[in-house]
C-alpha cells in the first residue's frame, strides 16, 4: 500500500473483495488470493476519542467508504490493520511499514 501525501493511496495485489470482507465483522470470508486487485482512493488519519488511538479511514469508490484501517506501531513497524470477522479470534488482514 502506498499512501501519498495528497491524501490518496494505490494498493496492488490485494485478494479480491478483501476490503468488503474487512468491513462486514459479521460473516466470515474466505480470501482467494488466485485472484488478485490493484485498487486506488483516498485516505486520511483520524482519531478513536473511546480508545485514544489513531485510524486510517479510507474510502474506494465503488467498493467501500468509510472503512478503518487501524493503526499499530507497538513493535518496529507500523502495522495498518482490519480484524477478519471476529475481533476476538484476533486474525488480521495487516499492511506492514518496517
Amino acid at each position: 500500500m502506498n499512501l501519498k501525501d495528497d491524501g490518496t493511496f494505490t494498493v496492488t495485489g490485494v485478494p479480491n473483495e478483501v476490503f468488503e470482507a474487512l468491513s462486514d465483522v459479521m460473516f466470515v470470508w474466505q480470501l482467494d488470493w488466485t485472484t488478485t486487485q490493484d485498487l486506488t482512493g483516498t485516505w486520511a488519519p483520524d482519531w478513536n476519542s473511546s480508545n485514544n488511538r489513531p485510524y486510517v479511514v479510507m474510502d474506494i469508490p465503488g467498493v467501500v467508504m468509510r472503512f478503518r484501517l487501524s493503526v499499530d506501531n507497538a513493535k518496529d513497524a507500523i502495522e495498518l490493520y482490519a480484524y477478519l470477522g471476529d475481533p476476538d479470534n484476533d486474525e488480521r488482514f495487516s499492511f506492514i511499514k518496517s
